[in-house]
């Protein structure tokens, strides 16, 4: 399955994970993994932020990384 940004909030929802304890776990702005789970990827520095972003909060989830940023 390929994630995007409304189904990893779902499924980060459904663990009852705060979007807090992911941007203490990560040290990435809050403000960006809203940007990441709203899609708003133009508000990324870059593609390699976003694709570092995306990995970070892959892991925290415990999802495959690649799946997320495939």
């Amino acid at each position: 399955m390929a994630y995007r940004g409304k189904s990893l909030k779902a499924l980060r929802e459904t663990k009852e994970i705060q979007l807090r304890r992911i941007a203490n776990e990560t040290r990435i702005c809050i403000a960006y993994l809203e940007d990441l789970e709203e899609e708003r990827f133009d508000r990324f520095p870059g593609k390699f932020y976003f694709k570092s972003f995306a990995r970070a909060y892959a892991r925290a989830l415990e999802l495959d990384v690649e799946e997320v940023t495939n």
